[in-house]
């Protein structure tokens, strides 16, 4: 394990905090998003000098979530809450806390305020990503529909107990 990486049980899920993000936080969330989404980006079909505006555009327009593991931060998370549905936008754990189950610790958050409203959760994934696809079926998420480059996943809610 690398010095400083969350130690956890595989039965112990980790202890993160979520805040919301502030503008202090744009530069941070920038380079978290470019360093998680250009090789797949690229990989795509997208061209490398409109990859930096792009996302620029992108994570002004969206409400995140900064996520931290003891004060540090190492992930952010985007959803839109509508009245039948929840979209997760967007989903990011920093390089080097890949691996650590941080990922699922969020899902797994987001999946727990899901079943309490009683809404499914949608959200597209790059064809060219098939870990994140194992991760959201690994979850409860299946293949809804497809288009050239994204899958199109959807997950119920489970019934909450009384």
């Amino acid at each position: 394990m690398r010095d400083g990486a969350p130690s956890q049980k595989s039965d112990t899920p980790l202890s993160l905090t979520w805040r919301g993000a502030t503008p202090e936080d744009t530069a941070f969330l920038l380079e978290l998003t470019d360093a998680t989404i250009r090789g797949y980006v690229l990989e795509s079909g997208g061209m490398e000098e409109r990859i930096r505006p792009w996302l620029e555009e992108r994570n002004a327009v969206m409400e995140w979530s900064i996520v931290l593991w003891n004060g540090e931060p190492v992930g952010a998370i985007a959803c839109k809450r509508w009245p039948t549905i929840i979209h997760l936008l967007s989903i990011h754990v920093v390089p080097e806390r890949q691996g650590q189950g941080i990922g699922t610790a969020m899902l797994q958050r987001l999946l727990t305020w899901a079943d309490v409203l009683q809404l499914p959760i949608g959200l597209e994934v790059l064809k060219v990503n098939p870990d994140a696809r194992r991760l959201y079926e690994r979850l409860g998420f299946v293949v809804g529909r497809q288009d050239e480059k994204n899958y199109m996943m959807l997950r119920q809610p489970t019934e909450q107990k009384r």
